[in-house]
Parts: structure tokens; sequence; C-alpha cells
């Protein structure tokens, strides 16, 4: 992932910055949901899950349910490697959160898909809004 990254940048004349790469990836993780960030698998290899991930939020049992996979070297458990991608709806950065309010499990080309088509904008509950 990080040698794509840096390509892809090099092609553009840019150069990549990733704060984060080496970087201890389960605090990165825990770090992510103790900051207030809300987000869900929108994206996943259909050889490691199933679709019972499509959907799901990131939180602490998501990080526990994942230590299943650690026995496998090419597992990373913030999906660096490409095994899911999430897609965030709401932390102490946004104003607002995105609401989802319709998506489809759809599984296509070896990955399985949480494909949202309804989604709004909405206030965030007394006592979380930005800072």
């Amino acid at each position: 992932h990080q040698r794509w990254v840096e390509g892809s940048c090099s092609e553009l004349g840019l150069r990549a910055l990733m704060p984060l790469w080496g970087l201890d990836s389960e605090g990165i993780l825990r770090g992510f949901i103790d900051e207030g960030f809300e987000a869900i698998v929108v994206c996943l290899k259909a050889d490691l899950f199933d679709g019972k991930w499509l959907g799901r939020k990131i939180d602490e049992q998501f990080i526990t349910d994942l230590q299943a996979f650690r026995q496998n070297p090419d597992f990373h458990i913030c999906g660096e490697n490409g095994e899911y991608h999430t897609f965030v709806v709401d932390g102490p950065i946004f104003q607002k959160r995105i609401s989802l309010t319709h998506g489809d499990k759809v599984w296509r080309e070896g990955f399985g898909f949480f494909d949202i088509d309804q989604a709004k904008l909405t206030q965030k509950a007394k006592g979380n809004e930005k800072a």
C-alpha cells in the first residue's frame, strides 16, 4: 500500500505524506474511536469477510472481532492492505453527522460493498457538537 501511494503521488509530481505509517496500528484504531469518530465498513474483501461485516460500526467489539484474523501475516488491523474500507459518519471536527437511511449489501468482483443510497445530515445530540 505504501509503495502504491508513493508511486501514485510521484506520477503527479507530489510527495506522499503518511504520518501514521509505521505506528501501532491497533493504537491508531482505538485512538480514532476514543477521539469520538464514528465510521462504518463500506467495502471488504469477500475472501476474508462475510456480509455481517458490511455496514458494521468501527468500535471496540469490531477491534476484538478482528483479532481472529491476526494469524494471517498479510492482515492489517486498520485495513491498510485493502482488507476493508470505511466511511466516516461523525466526529468531533464535524458540525453535523451523516445519518444513513438506506443501503444495500452487494457483491461483485471479489468484494462486498455497502452501497449507501440514502443519507442525510442531522444535528448532533447536545454535548456532541464540534468544540
